[in-house]
């Protein structure tokens, strides 16, 4: 009897054991399709390709931190990632069936040269996900490109200007990199072209300056979308060169006021000469914001006047200097104007007075008129 039952304790340990594996399968690991079959992809190109897939993170990631994850990961060779990975094959109809435990995977189709190539992906498991995941090729969705156009203020391509290239994923800079570098640099044209860029927000950095140049703004942002190509015109500062910033505002409110005009003088030998550009005068207008901005001008004092003043604010009364040096744009001069304030003076009705001598006295004019007509029409008759 103890035998027996002996053996049904043996059965029933190794069923539960079984069981456990069979719940703990189908609890922690899913089985999921990765299909490279795509609109206008042959079996050729999808069938027998090799893939090495790691598992990133024990954590189901956002799109946005997988995004993240793939662009640094990209450029990363196989050897230098660390996790855990698998090295799998498509089947004869491109795609390929894998128990995958819950997680976050970076997966990478190896390039042939007859086929076409694959983007790496990003992908989750876990057991309420019945999905099939379609990697996308380099020719189904074209990606955006960027050509920078480097000038000086004279519109003259400059080259040797240095530039990172920055894409914003989730609010974070994410350094972009190509065959392994970081720095691009303009050509004999001022230009760069950079092309696979995906849809979003990028910044580029100047970090290096052309020789005879200063950098005007540090980083300028722009957008890429798809299958489009952005072009961004960045203009240099000669190394004597610079801008100033101005605010037109209200004496009073500090409001900003819009549509003031004017233009900007040099001194030389006690004469005012005004700025050029195109051979006309310069002239500046304060925009809805109150603001107004030269650029390009070469080191030293200058002279605002103002020459169309807003309706309702009275004229400046004199000119206004300022500086160009290296370091002017960092600081707005603000400019105010006093409104004209109107002053309405009430008109009291006189309302004559019983007694008033003017009143008086037109009734004794009247009276002694009536005599003397009454005189004159008796000595007729």
């Amino acid at each position: 009897m103890l035998k027996l039952n002996n053996k049904i304790f043996k059965l029933l340990l190794i069923y539960v054991i079984f069981s456990m594996v069979i719940i703990s399968s189908a609890v922690y690991a899913k089985t999921l399709r990765i299909d490279l079959r795509g609109m206008g992809r042959s079996l050729d190109d999808v069938a027998g390709r090799e893939l090495i897939i790691w598992k990133v993170d024990e954590r189901i990631l956002s799109s946005d931190q997988r995004q993240a994850l793939v662009e640094s990961l990209n450029d990363r060779p196989d050897d230098s990632l660390t996790y855990d990975k698998m090295k799998l094959k498509s089947n004869s109809e491109g795609f390929l069936d894998y128990d995958f435990d819950k997680g976050t995977y970076y997966a990478r189709v190896l390039s042939s040269n007859s086929k076409i190539d694959i983007y790496p992906f990003s992908f989750v498991a876990k057991a309420d996900d019945e999905q099939i995941i379609y990697p996308k090729g380099h020719h189904e969705t074209p990606p955006g490109e960027v050509k920078l156009f480097k000038i000086s203020s004279d519109e003259k391509p400059l080259q040797g200007a240095v530039f990172r290239l920055y894409r914003i994923v989730n609010g974070k800079e994410v350094l972009e990199k190509r065959d392994g570098l970081s720095e691009f640099v303009t050509d004999a044209d001022g230009e760069i072209r950079i092309d696979n860029l995906l849809m979003g927000e990028y910044i580029f950095e100047e970090i290096e300056a052309p020789k005879g140049y200063r950098i005007k703004e540090k980083k300028t942002f722009f957008q890429i979308n798809q299958s489009s190509t952005t072009n961004v015109r960045i203009v240099n500062y000669k190394e004597n060169e610079g801008g100033k910033v101005f605010r037109k505002v209200s004496s009073k409110t500090k409001l900003p006021i819009e549509g003031v005009k004017f233009v900007i003088t040099n001194r030389s030998s006690g004469y005012d000469k005004r700025i050029k550009k195109d051979g006309k005068d310069l002239v500046l207008t304060s925009d809805k914001d109150g603001y107004f901005k030269v650029d390009n001008l070469p080191f030293g004092t200058y002279y605002l006047f103002e020459i169309k003043p807003a309706a309702g604010y009275y004229p400046l009364s004199s000119e206004k200097s300022f500086q160009i040096d290296e370091f002017s744009l960092d600081k707005v001069l603000f400019i105010e104007n006093e409104h004209i304030e109107i002053k309405k003076h009430k008109i009291k009705k006189r309302i004559p007075k019983t007694g008033d001598i003017s009143l008086i006295l037109m009734s004794a004019l009247g009276l002694i008129c009536s005599i003397m007509g009454a005189v004159l029409i008796k000595e007729n008759k």
